[in-house]
């Protein structure tokens, strides 16, 4: 009899908790070699492809079965980041498939123990369709709102049709996402349906049909299965309350205070005017204090019911007041009522229509502009955001703006650590509340050729209901929309001046109030190692190195004290070509001409702002600071160790006005005194030139000789015989590499003569 083949995952049944996957093998599974999350990059295949969303009274519940993989963060990284994979590299001559190794379904389980499983066979798909031809497919759809997404895996084109008998959309995430902000459709007709039957029911009053209207509505806002067996009286009396408690705790928000009134006497319930027991009361209650309790209701309830049958001037205020409560409650609020309602509810479990409310977001959006120009690194976006203490926000952050590149990233105040990030946006995280908020920073740069205005959009989504963000210093939520939300931008920037002590940039910062904000220091040259260094005069407050470019998220900074901010760079990893010296040399001399023309007042500072396309001459740095715009910062370079050499020779010109010009004389005149023939020596390690690449030019870490004051000497300062010493040392030089070019050149011979005479060469 013929083994039965073991096909674990099969896609179309369902298999039973018992069965246990562990102690099968791992798979081979192979991955291209650049995996690095900093070293991806950004596909518009992935953002651009096109999500579904079916939006009817028949769809599935995807997210319950599969609720225990949204513990694991690998889990939610793996389903982002999977799809580029189709893009990268092949790996051992074998072609890359994306969903071959996809991970497969765990098993559900009250255990901490959630380690992903790999599946050789494919995926837990929905639906899935392989073809080369034409095929169709037919999906049912349980009932509720559902969110589809769809993968077209084609090398060559397609064309896809899709066929519904009810209403569906198709777009982007940003449209996508837009569209989900509304409620569904269940709960936008139950809504519906009881405002329509409230209406009836106050338009109802003091008629024959007053009674029948009100029971209709009282049976608008009950679930189907309230008559069966499982729910009693004290069920549909819990239903009754908690309905006239939101809708009375609306109307107060919206109405006035006579609009409460008014609804109280319209929720007058049949049951109360016998003055009945409440369902559920204790039986331990004092007699007489029940008595007493009883004797005020009928009172209160006898006033209301006439109130409310009556057909007095008070009766006709009554209904005009319940009107104008009518008008308030558009399909938007009666849909939170009953929301509110639903959830309050819920452990019940009697309206089917709560599966949806997971599919309902709330989303605050932040708009604004940024100028971009090709090459250069374009800030966007930077808000600080605050979590209620003893709140967890579980949101998703998103940036939409028309850029070949961009990147969205959170950081966490308190720790300076980043919120996992899929690519170019931040995943869904649970943000818990801690005592300095979170940062979120977006930035983008493209490399066309004109500069250009972009505009920008942050999408903030969380659940609809569940708990918010909310602003720096505020209480409240942050609103839906916020107009102009640009961070105010401070840039410094300059040329550099190679030093002796390698120092980069070096600038003072002061700001108004206690805040957080953001430092970027950038270089020209991209292969040189930096380090970004703040201070204040007691305490380091950050250090961080890189290449090329800093960037330090999060700097918490107090106000009326001054900050130093230093950058240098590291292992002599900023080499220079020819270009670039002259422009030091041009830059020093402007240097000079300004401090000499600048006299003691101590006020010159030489600051240059960037601003978007406009540019520096290479090699220069700039350093940006984002921060909310409400605060003010004096940013200025520091040139005090410049205006105190300044002062010592303007002090020495004051005392002897000849001195500087008698000392260049004599350099000029001990300079040409010992010039002499340039040899071939070996340059020393400051002089050595780094090898160029294919189109980039020499690079050295000292400028031409040329282009130096004084030529570099060895020789001790005013020794006797100097002209004489460098003349031996230079002839000793040169007759010992002519003797060792003369040796080299009789081994040479040697060995030729050899290997005619005998055949073979010598080793």
């Amino acid at each position: 009899m013929e083994k039965k083949a073991n096909i674990p995952w099969n896609l179309w049944s369902d298999v039973s908790k018992s069965e246990t996957w562990d102690d099968q093998p791992l798979q081979p599974f192979l991955l291209p070699q650049s995996l690095a999350p900093h070293e991806w990059k950004r596909f518009p295949e992935i953002d651009n492809a096109e999500i579904v969303l079916c939006d009817s009274t028949d769809s599935p519940d995807l997210f319950s079965n599969n609720r225990h993989l949204l513990h694991s963060e690998f889990i939610r990284w793996f389903c982002c980041t999977l799809r580029i994979l189709n893009y990268s590299h092949k790996v051992d001559g074998k072609k890359w498939q994306g969903w071959h190794h996809i991970f497969s379904p765990n098993k559900s389980r009250r255990s901490s123990d959630r380690n992903p499983q790999i599946n050789p066979n494919g995926t837990k798909n929905l639906l899935q369709v392989g073809t080369r031809g034409c095929a169709a497919r037919t999906l049912c759809l349980n009932p509720g709102r559902h969110l589809l997404r769809i993968f077209c895996q084609s090398r060559e084109h397609y064309y896809l049709t899709i066929s519904s008998d009810t209403v569906f959309h198709i777009g982007d995430r940003m449209r996508v996402q837009d569209l989900m902000t509304s409620e569904s459709e269940r709960i936008e007709f139950f809504a519906e349906d009881v405002h329509r039957r409230l209406k009836t029911a106050i338009n109802s009053l003091s008629t024959p049909n007053d009674l029948t209207d009100l029971r209709d509505f009282y049976q608008s806002y009950m679930p189907r299965e309230i008559h069966s067996k499982k729910f009693c009286k004290l069920d549909r009396w819990r239903i009754h309350e908690r309905f006239k408690a939101e809708f009375l705790d609306t109307a107060g928000k919206k109405c006035r205070e006579n609009g409460r009134r008014a609804l109280k006497i319209f929720f007058m319930s049949l049951e109360s005017r016998g003055g009945d027991k409440t369902p559920g009361a204790d039986d331990d209650t004092s007699p007489a204090a029940v008595k007493i309790q009883s004797f005020f209701r009928m009172l209160r309830a006898k006033k209301y019911l006439r109130l409310r049958q009556g057909n007095d001037r008070e009766h006709e205020e009554v209904k005009r007041t319940l009107e104008e409560v009518l008008e308030a409650f558009d399909t938007k609020t009666m849909c939170q009522v009953v929301r509110n309602l639903v959830n309050g509810m819920g452990e019940l479990g009697m309206y089917p229509c709560s599966s949806d409310f997971q599919n309902v977001l709330e989303i605050q959006k932040m708009r604004g502009t940024a100028l971009v120009s090709p090459g250069n690194w374009v800030p966007m976006v930077r808000q600080n955001l605050m979590v209620r203490p003893g709140e967890i926000v579980f949101a998703a952050l998103d940036l939409f703006v028309e850029l070949p590149g961009y990147s969205l990233r959170c950081f966490d105040n308190d720790t300076s650590k980043e919120v996992f990030r899929a690519v170019n946006n931040v995943m869904p995280f649970h943000y818990k509340g801690n005592r300095t908020g979170f940062t979120v920073v977006g930035y983008g740069w493209t490399d066309e050729d004109r500069p250009a205005t972009v505009n920008w959009t942050l999408h903030i989504t969380t659940r609809r209901g569940s708990s918010q963000f909310l602003g720096e210093g505020q209480s409240q939520p942050l609103p839906s929309m916020t107009e102009d939300a640009n961070p105010a931008i401070y840039e410094l920037s300059n040329i550099y001046i190679p030093n002796y002590n390698n120092c980069l940039a070096k600038a003072t910062l002061r700001v108004s109030r206690k805040c957080i904000l953001s430092l970027r220091l950038k270089t020209s040259y991209p292969k040189a190692k930096i380090t970004l260094r703040v201070s204040s005069t007691e305490i380091m407050i950050k250090e961080f190195s890189g290449v090329s470019a800093v960037f330090l998220p999060v700097v918490r900074l107090d106000c009326e004290v001054e900050y130093l901010i230093q950058g240098f760079v590291l292992e002599k990893s900023w080499p220079l070509t020819e270009d670039e010296w002259r422009c030091v040399q041009r830059a020093k001399s402007d240097l000079e001409e300004r401090i000499s023309s600048s006299g003691l007042s101590g006020n010159f500072v030489e600051r240059r702002t960037l601003r978007a396309g406009d540019s520096l001459e290479n090699p220069h740095w700039s350093l940006q600071i984002l921060c909310d715009p409400d605060i003010i910062i004096e940013l200025q370079e520091d040139v005090r160790r410049d205006l105190e050499m300044l002062e010592t020779k303007l002090q020495w010109r004051s005392q002897d006005p000849g001195r500087s010009d008698r000392g260049k004389n004599l350099r000029e005149e001990f300079r040409d005194k010992i010039s002499i023939e340039r040899c071939n020596f070996e340059f020393s390690e400051e002089e050595q030139a780094t090898p160029p690449g294919d189109d980039e030019e020499i690079r050295t870490l000292s400028p031409p000789r040329d282009r130096r004051r004084l030529p570099p000497l060895d020789l001790p300062r005013q020794a006797p015989g100097t002209r004489g010493m460098l003349q031996e040392q230079i002839q000793k030089r040169t007759s010992l590499l002519k003797f060792e070019e003369k040796s080299r050149y009789l081994m040479q011979r040697l060995e030729m003569t050899l290997v005619k005479s005998l055949g073979m060469p010598i080793t």
